[in-house]
């Protein structure tokens, strides 16, 4: 069975785990909601390289990205690489779920929420 995630080249693997080292306040938060199959049984990495981009966290089993956006993501150039990013992930067949800081450090039960439902729907696209 091919792989899904990719290795392109050493440099993005070492940022990569750099990034898991110096995850932000929201994406710790939302990480110990998520890790040790929590959501629906299912299996989420951090900081994982899929093709030439790193996602804050992906699940493997079900194709799903989950992003946390901080305030970098709002400058008109950062909004165009995420829109080029998202493009490419649905393009491997990712869905890509996108939640600001504030919404994972302020409504953390209705992001966890979201999350359950769409695994759930995942899930039940796989049978």
């Amino acid at each position: 069975m091919p792989r899904d995630i990719k290795r392109y080249n050493g440099w993005l693997q070492q940022y990569s785990k750099k990034l898991r080292r110096n995850m932000t306040k929201a994406e710790c938060l939302l990480w110990i909601e998520i890790k040790s199959r929590k959501i629906e049984g299912v299996r989420f990495s951090r900081q994982i390289m899929v093709g030439r981009y790193i996602v804050d966290f992906y699940c493997k089993e079900l194709k799903i990205a989950i992003e946390v956006d901080g305030p970098t993501h709002t400058s008109q150039k950062e909004i165009e690489a995420d829109q080029t990013r998202q493009e490419y992930l649905e393009n491997e067949g990712i869905l890509v779920l996108r939640f600001s800081n504030e919404e994972v450090k302020f409504h953390r039960v209705h992001v966890v929420h979201q999350l359950t439902r769409y695994v759930k729907s995942s899930k039940a696209n796989q049978i």
